[in-house]
């Protein structure tokens, strides 16, 4: 199996989901956060209906925020069962965890596993054809 096998791209979209997932998160967060800052400076007007509308959307996207974080936690464990279960090397294992739950660089990653970054891309690349082979396993 090579890295250009689409079980392999399989793998790689299910392992980058964390990350699109994170940068939702943030972005839900940081739309919370101007409209708390919207809704302080429309207290000052008196019955302004945006402040209604302003707290409404707070609330809706502070419950969606809610569901987000939970759906979060689960697709976390989902990716770390998914690696623990098809790497059985814990030099595989420390680099997938590392970059795709960690979120670190390739070069941190090396850093934090006392590798070079080369060798840290070929366990990369042999960790991503274990976990294509086990991953095309588990969903026959």
């Amino acid at each position: 199996m090579n890295k250009n096998d689409p079980s392999v791209w399989a793998v790689r979209r299910a392992l980058n989901m964390p990350r699109g997932a994170a940068r939702s998160l943030n972005e839900k967060k940081t739309r919370i956060t101007r409209l708390e800052a919207l809704a302080k400076s429309l207290c000052a007007l008196p019955g302004s209906a945006r402040l209604d509308a302003a707290r409404a959307e707070l609330e809706r996207l502070r419950e969606a925020l809610v569901a987000d974080v939970l759906d979060y936690g689960v697709l976390i464990r989902s990716v770390q069962e998914l690696i623990e279960r098809t790497l059985p090397d814990p030099r595989h294992r420390a680099v997938m965890e590392a970059h795709y739950l960690g979120f670190s660089t390739w070069e941190a990653v090396a850093e934090q596993c006392s590798f070079s970054v080369r060798h840290v891309h070929r366990l990369h690349a042999q960790a991503l054809c274990l976990m294509a082979a086990g991953y095309g396993r588990d969903a026959a």
